[in-house]
């Protein structure tokens, strides 16, 4: 299973929630691979280091001409502490050359190993592009976090229209980020998160709720599980992980 991370908003969780999964799944025993395709590599810097770095990174996987070669995914492939194995993303990025059909190069690229792992997480980078359509265009199913402020929920339609555009086919759900929900405003936003979803043929999968034990993971760069496996964050995303890893559809 392919899963990527997608939103248009930056600041909304994304890169947290693709993490997180990708560690929920390792610590629920499921191999998995982590994928960073942003030209701001922020999944791979709040993952755990890995003990050496990397040969090659996700730009030298991905071909950069029509009729280009590049590196086999293994060789860009590193295991970190917490037992996820990571493809680094790449500022390089930045720089991808396009052409008509290139967004499927991502997909052709993971498809000699995509047997090999129980999950495959995607973490896309935000404002579309080449690399977001990528993502997309690999996935067989597409997390869309989003925090529950105006400004993050407005952007549910373009994210959907880019998503219905680039894998008509994929099965989507939404997911609300840094939830406290204590605050009037986020039980309003939340109902209309979950129209949202309603509206779009998404599922919502519910809420992970805010602590400051996932910034300080990050920030020591540990696994989430590792730091605060009891955590209200870590419960949550483990039952997010389990919503999409259902044989049938989430939504």
């Amino acid at each position: 299973m392919i899963v990527a991370v997608v939103h248009q908003k930056g600041g909304v969780g994304k890169s947290t929630t693709a993490a997180a999964l990708a560690q929920a799944a390792a610590y629920a025993g499921r191999r998995v691979l982590a994928v960073d395709v942003n030209p701001q590599p922020t999944m791979t810097m709040i993952l755990p280091p890995p003990p050496a770095p990397p040969r090659s990174t996700i730009y030298d996987v991905l071909p950069q001409t029509e009729k280009g070669t590049a590196v086999p995914i293994t060789r860009a492939t590193v295991t970190l502490p917490d037992a996820v194995e990571l493809v680094t993303g790449d500022r390089r990025l930045q720089l991808i050359r396009s052409w008509p059909g290139s967004a499927r190069r991502l997909k052709q690229a993971l498809s000699p190993v995509a047997g090999d792992y129980d999950i495959i997480v995607i973490d896309c980078p935000p404002q579309g592009g080449e690399m977001q359509t990528a993502g997309i265009y690999a996935a067989d199913k597409i997390i869309v976090p989003t925090t529950a402020e105006p400004a993050a929920v407005a952007e549910l339609a373009p994210t959907m229209n880019a998503i219905r555009t680039a894998n008509p086919a994929a099965d989507v759900a939404i997911v609300a980020t840094m939830v406290d929900a204590r605050a009037t405003i986020t039980k309003i936003m939340l109902a209309r998160i979950s129209e949202a979803a309603a509206g779009y043929g998404a599922a919502f999968l519910g809420n992970v709720r805010r602590a400051a034990a996932v910034q300080e993971a990050q920030a020591l760069r540990r696994s989430l599980y590792e730091y605060a496996p009891h955590s209200k964050p870590a419960a949550d995303y483990l039952r997010i992980l389990e919503a999409i890893t259902e044989e049938k559809k989430v939504g």
